[in-house]
């Protein structure tokens, strides 16, 4: 990762080679499309339908000609974003320079991506023959499609793209950028994979995630997509490799992580990350450059391309989706109202609690109107007996194929144990 400084003279950035491990304010540019949605036009005069990035923020900071111009100061669901100015008259805005901005970095960013490509194929020789397929994940965002990008540019035409639909992605994702990127590269293979049940359907079943129960990405993401592999080889256990966007820039949890491991979400999976220490300021510079399908949601404002309700959101990522996705927000919205047990005197009591994210602080089934209780569990020598007045045979049996096999009664000769699962 290189650092950068701003640039008065594209309106952008350059590159420097001081270097930098790790950056807690990465940067994006920012579109006439969010200074819009925010109500900026009343201080900023610009061409609405400009393309290109009119300024660049970095957290809640707004900046033009690397000077600071604006901030975000409060967020309020259901409430205007406070917006501070440090300027009295109104500021005309140039677009950024961004051929400009491409042509100075040119020489650095031909050192950065010929790294990763190098990483790219390094990885794959050190793990195709001990994994039964590689595949390279997808997720709409703008890091998958950078290392979509570059693995299509050295990875076999025999490695597919695998995207694992949520049911909770963003609708932009979805019918835009999923069918958008298969548009750019018809040469290769594209699946999209997807867990047998809704989504609403499960939070309503097991209530909706929180920050410490996260079931809804082994469920619903990761899941699939070994199933998915399972059924495509024809095998009950599967080895797999796969090339994933992930940046250590994005988070403290990320900044620890290897560019390679093995077993970190799935036991059977190693994970490859070629762009792990890439940059915001990098990434940009390579989706500019090579004109890579955007996510509109950036344009409106969105610094993460993820799910419409995630228990890691923040509340100015919920303001953001409810003015964007009104319709998807609240489908949600009523699933965390219903399956609460607390009280409500008023809609504003709703909306607040919604708003507020206290629904992702809970840490166990207690909170819900139908409180979830733990099975009762026998173990005896290797046979273990659970019993739960929550029990549904064709449910478990159906969950428990994501973890062994099942054997019959009638293979083990037991009369009283309807199966039994093979650990590996």
């Amino acid at each position: 990762m290189y650092s950068y400084e701003w640039d008065p003279k594209t309106r952008g950035y350059v590159l420097t080679t001081r270097a930098s491990k790790y950056i807690a304010n990465e940067i994006r540019p920012v579109f006439a499309e969010e200074l819009l949605l925010l109500g900026m036009d009343r201080k900023f005069t610009f061409n609405h339908e400009e393309t290109r990035p009119l300024l660049w923020a970095q957290k809640n900071n707004y900046f033009y000609k690397g000077e600071k111009v604006a901030q975000t100061v409060g967020v309020r669901y259901g409430k205007p974003i406070e917006i501070e100015y440090v300027f009295d008259k109104r500021m005309k805005l140039q677009a950024t320079d961004v051929d400009a901005m491409i042509e100075k970095n040119a020489r650095i960013m031909s050192l950065v991506v010929a790294d990763a490509k190098r990483r790219v194929k390094e990885m794959y020789d050190a793990t195709v023959n001990r994994s039964d397929v590689a595949y390279i994940a997808f997720s709409g965002g703008k890091d998958s499609v950078v290392a979509l990008d570059i693995c299509h540019q050295t990875l076999p035409l025999s490695v597919p793209v695998i995207y694992s639909d949520t049911d909770m992605e963003l609708p932009a994702s979805v019918d835009y950028v999923w069918p958008e990127v298969q548009k750019r590269y018809p040469d290769r293979e594209f699946v999209k994979v997807k867990a047998d049940a809704s989504a609403l359907d499960n939070w309503e079943v097991f209530g909706p995630p929180s920050r410490t129960i996260r079931w809804c990405c082994s469920v619903h993401k990761t899941t699939p997509a070994i199933m998915y592999l399972k059924k495509r080889l024809g095998i009950d256990r599967v080895k797999a490799t796969a090339f994933l966007g992930v940046r250590s820039e994005e988070s403290l949890s990320r900044s620890s992580y290897d560019d390679m491991s093995v077993g970190v979400k799935n036991a059977s999976q190693t994970n490859c990350m070629p762009i792990l220490e890439w940059g915001a300021h990098e990434l940009w510079l390579y989706i500019f450059a090579h004109n890579l399908v955007l996510n509109p949601v950036y344009r409106s404002g969105l610094t993460r391309v993820g799910c419409v309700m995630c228990p890691e959101s923040s509340e100015k990522y919920v303001w953001f989706i409810k003015k964007l996705y009104p319709y998807e927000l609240e489908q949600f919205s009523k699933v965390i109202i219903k399956t609460s047990n607390k009280e409500f005197g008023s809609r504003k009591e709703k909306i607040e609690f919604v708003g507020s994210l206290n629904w992702q602080a809970r840490q166990s089934g207690v909170v819900f109107n139908d409180p979830l209780s733990m099975p009762v569990e026998y173990a005896e020598e290797r046979c273990s007996r659970f019993k739960s007045i929550y029990y549904d045979r064709k449910m478990l049996i159906e969950w428990i194929k994501t973890i062994g096999v099942i054997r019959s009664i009638r293979e083990l000769g037991k009369d009283d144990c309807f199966g039994y699962v093979s650990l590996y």
